[in-house]
């Protein structure tokens, strides 16, 4: 498989191109997306989540101060949610993370595992067969776990309550 940095990369075993985020429009529509913005927030238990980028796209410390004590319910944003445009990244800027959302790459004891954001308004974590064919027929879910391990920073650690799609 060959991956580059616009995460266009070959299908395994198909010989054919692929880039993630066209892939996904199968399964999600875009203008769903754009109007629910739910992937492009962050509640203090889940900012571990939060996409790999460089830091001087994003300090280390962006979310340091941001939450209330008090408030488990908080949200922040991602620093490229424009709330009325959706992501102001352009495609070949978005980090993998936000191309599979809502899917993860995690890391479940000595297992690596695919799985689907309980968050996801269109899913309500729930795998539907769309789902299924996209990771298994389609063979994307090789595709995810081969950039994974070439980009070992995407891997998060498993968090309860995400349903596990496909075992890496």
């Amino acid at each position: 498989m060959i991956l580059s940095s616009s995460l266009i990369g070959v299908k395994a075993g198909t010989g054919k191109r692929v880039e993630t985020s066209i892939m996904l429009s199968k399964i999600l529509k875009r203008q769903i997306c754009a109007d629910c913005r739910c992937c492009c927030s962050f509640k203090k238990d889940n900012v571990s989540l939060f996409p790999v980028f460089s830091e001087d796209k994003v300090p280390a410390d962006y979310f340091d101060g941001r939450f209330d004590a008090d408030d488990t319910a908080k949200e922040v944003a991602c620093p490229f949610l424009d709330r009325k445009n959706g992501c102001s990244l352009d495609e070949q800027e978005k980090p993998f993370e936000c191309r599979i959302w809502p899917l993860h790459v995690m890391q479940k004891g000595n297992d690596r595992v695919i799985t689907l954001s309980p968050s996801c308004p269109v899913f309500h974590g729930e795998v539907t067969e769309a789902l299924k064919t996209f990771l298994i027929d389609d063979r994307m879910g090789n595709y995810i776990f081969c950039h994974a391990d070439m980009h070992p920073e995407i891997v998060k650690d498993y968090i309860e309550g995400y349903q596990i799609i496909m075992n890496g």
